[in-house]
């Protein structure tokens, strides 16, 4: 899990805040979730490599602390990247 961390750590730092940006556009109840969707979608604007276990383990986290895959609360990205969920 660590690893995992550290590597969506590295990958994002450089665009944390352009996903962020992109994920708030698309929060249109303005309550911090979106569509799964909406997750795809950031990620292949910011046109990242991320290698398909990283992405199921960040999906994971976020599902967890989400109420449905239609409301995933987007911030737990970021608390996952600034190391705060381990």
């Amino acid at each position: 899990m660590k690893r995992y961390t550290e590597s969506l750590t590295k990958l994002f730092s450089k665009c944390k805040e352009t996903l962020k940006d992109t994920l708030q556009l698309e929060d249109y109840e303005d309550d911090g979730t979106v569509p799964i969707s909406a997750f795809q979608e950031a990620f292949s604007t910011l046109d990242l490599e991320i290698a398909p276990e990283l992405l199921e383990y960040l999906m994971f986290v976020v599902y967890q602390r989400s109420e449905s895959i239609e409301k995933m609360k987007y911030g737990a990205i970021f608390d996952l990247i600034d190391g705060k969920i381990t």
